[in-house]
């Protein structure tokens, strides 16, 4: 309580009393500031202040006190006290609104379909963010989820607030990407061969995954990796697969019959039509790997060593009536009876199907001089 001026003292008769000024009340939240009362003969009390100054507002100035009297009789009346003045000041705090988001369950998505957009919405009005618990299976960009690989991942979308919305509670939902189905394109064309030929296989997944090939008969065809060997008379079954793998499930496997016949001499058709036989078309027959009567053939070529004779060739290998036997002799006038060892040469480079290069071989020991050859023998 602050009083507006100083008590206005009596000073005999009708003296005027002192005016005080009333002090201005500051930082209070409720203040009352009372004018002085002036005292029986005194002057005015003192006069309140015209204004307040409080912490957030202005404040109400109370007025001065009134004049005192004196009547004939002597009797003294005090002046009249000076007025109240009171401020309240109210300090109201706005709370924060809540919200909420909206995030629907995500339907099931396939491994290789397409990005999508994320849809879920904040109450506040304000954006939403996502995050998602496995980035190998799925990445988010803004609103937009693009899948990696099969899998699942929870989406979780959050609010963070601001300065009117406190943060809303985040929504996760789980995301389930199937693998994708897969399947084998393949045919064997044509559906038989003769034994002695290969072929390469030529099967197609969707998925562009590796084709793996199994035969049901190895004695008849024989497949390493894409290639198919046909070895005997028969039928046989040639199945393409693919296993599958994170992300395509297996492909349904593809069957194929394959009838081998056997085989056949080439001899005719090598040499155009033509069945004659000379000694020297079979020799090119049997030697060199020519592919027909009129084309080049390879040379064999020998090596001597002081303990090893050798000599290289490229022979048919693909014609059941064509033997072709290694023979050796120290001198012409004598048989043909020197031990000659035959192994597949390690070199196969430019070798066409149907032949095979050969190492004939053996040890000449003491003697000066050393003779082979390759004899072939056609039997009709």
């Amino acid at each position: 309580t602050h009083k507006g001026g100083g008590d206005a003292a009596a000073r005999g008769g009708a003296g005027g009393g002192g005016s005080g000024a009333g002090s201005n009340a500051n930082g209070a939240t409720t203040t009352n500031c009372v004018g002085a009362t002036a005292p029986a003969g005194g002057g005015n009390g003192g006069t309140g202040p015209t204004s307040g100054s409080f912490s957030g507002t202005n404040g109400f100035a109370p007025g001065g006190g009134g004049a005192g009297s004196r009547n004939s009789s002597g009797t003294l009346t005090p002046g009249a006290s000076g007025g109240s003045g009171r401020v309240i000041l109210t300090v109201q705090a706005i709370a924060k609104t809540d919200q909420s988001i909206t995030f629907g369950a995500l339907s099931n998505k396939t491994y290789g379909d397409s990005s999508f957009a994320l849809t879920a919405t904040a109450s506040s009005g304000l954006g939403v963010s996502y995050t998602s618990s496995d980035t190998n299976v799925a990445s988010i960009s803004g609103s937009t989820l693009t899948i990696l690989k099969a899998g699942s991942t929870t989406i979780t979308a959050s609010q963070s607030g601001d300065d009117s919305y406190n943060a809303a509670a985040s929504v996760p939902q789980t995301l389930t990407v199937a693998k994708a189905s897969q399947s084998i394109s393949f045919v064997l064309d044509p559906a038989s061969g003769a034994a002695g030929t290969t072929r390469a296989l030529n099967a197609y997944a969707t998925s562009l995954l590796p084709v793996v090939y199994e035969s049901s008969n190895p004695s008849v065809a024989r497949v390493s990796g894409s290639t198919l060997t046909l070895l005997a008379a028969g039928e046989v079954t040639i199945t393409a697969s693919q296993a599958g793998n994170d992300n395509y499930s297996a492909a349904p496997s593809v069957p194929q019959t394959l009838t081998v016949t056997a085989a056949v001499s080439g001899f005719t058709t090598w040499n155009g039509g033509n069945s004659t036989m000379t000694p020297e078309l079979l020799s090119k027959y049997a030697i060199g790997g020519a592919s027909n009567s009129t084309a080049t053939s390879e040379q064999p070529t020998t090596s001597l060593t002081s303990s090893l004779f050798s000599m290289t060739a490229v022979v048919r290998t693909n014609d059941s009536k064509l033997v072709i036997t290694p023979k050796a002799t120290a001198s012409l006038g004598t048989s043909w009876d020197y031990s000659v060892t035959a192994t597949n040469s390690t070199n196969q480079a430019s070798v066409p199907s149907g032949f095979e290069r050969k190492v004939f071989s053996l040890h000449p020991s003491n003697n000066s001089k050393v003779f082979m050859r390759l004899q072939s023998v056609y039997t009709p």
